[in-house]
């Protein structure tokens, strides 16, 4: 296995478990202690990781700095359900809107095998082109000033050009969603976008994988009490389906 590699599984396995020891990735990968040590070293200096005596935690606040590819490989099963939950929240003629994001991309693979007239406005070039052969989808890509990191237009030019639209549906894929501090991402450029889509949009439906439930990242999108849905996966604990519940969030997952 090649650094690279060995690094998204380290990543990988942090953003599941939240801590790792050293002792751990050395049987797991069949390496020395220098070659994980090393490793270690090198995501803490891209900022990604925090060392700790033994191991390491994850540097939550910076899981924006992985790469599109490298976010596209977590939480697959997760990422899938929401998909299939969300397309069928959309009904044929529908105008939606979709965020850039590795959740939404998941959704657009599967929105071009059942439909055949839907209007979609983003931001994301991955979602337009995977969308672009069907020919009776009106796509509208809201360009402006491109990430290239995130294959993604942002900015001021974005959000004029999404001034100019009314959309049914917005689904927003974000990092964070908790009850006291709402919906949140970051960084600003990508909330601001996230705002504009919603206020274009007739319906808010916010996905988040149930990982990043009662999160909060840096910056806030908007009070949960005005998210009209929220889609996540079938780990979310009971406990805190029960508690979204009450305070009248409404919730779907499998």
């Amino acid at each position: 296995m090649l650094a690279e590699e060995r690094k998204e599984k380290i990543i990988q396995l942090l953003e599941k478990n939240g801590n790792i020891k050293v002792s751990d990735l050395t049987r797991l990968f069949d390496v020395s202690l220098q070659t994980i040590r090393r490793d270690l070293e090198v995501l803490e200096s891209e900022g990604l990781i925090k060392k700790v005596y033994g191991g390491a935690i994850l540097k939550k606040k910076r899981v924006q700095d992985l790469t599109h590819s490298s976010r596209e490989k977590q939480s697959l099963t997760e990422k899938e359900e929401i998909a299939e939950i969300s397309l069928k929240l959309i009904e044929e003629g529908d105008s939606i809107a979709l965020n850039d994001s590795t959740t939404n991309l998941a959704l657009a693979r599967k929105i071009k095998k059942k439909f055949k007239n839907l209007t979609i406005i983003s931001n994301s070039l991955l979602i337009m082109s995977e969308l672009s052969n069907v020919e009776g989808f009106n796509l509208i890509l809201a360009g402006g000033i491109l990430n290239v990191k995130e294959q993604a237009f942002f900015g001021e030019i974005t959000e004029r050009i999404l001034d100019e639209f009314i959309i049914d549906k917005a689904f927003i894929a974000v990092s964070g969603f908790s009850l006291q501090t709402g919906v949140t991402d970051y960084p600003l450029e990508e909330v601001q976008l996230q705002k504009k889509l919603l206020e274009i949009s007739q319906k808010a439906i916010i996905v988040a994988d149930s990982s990043k439930l009662e999160t909060t990242s840096l910056i806030k999108v908007r009070d949960a009490k005005d998210v009209d849905l929220l889609v996540t996966d079938s780990n979310i604990s009971s406990e805190i389906k029960s508690r979204y519940e009450k305070a009248g969030i409404r919730i779907i997952n499998r």
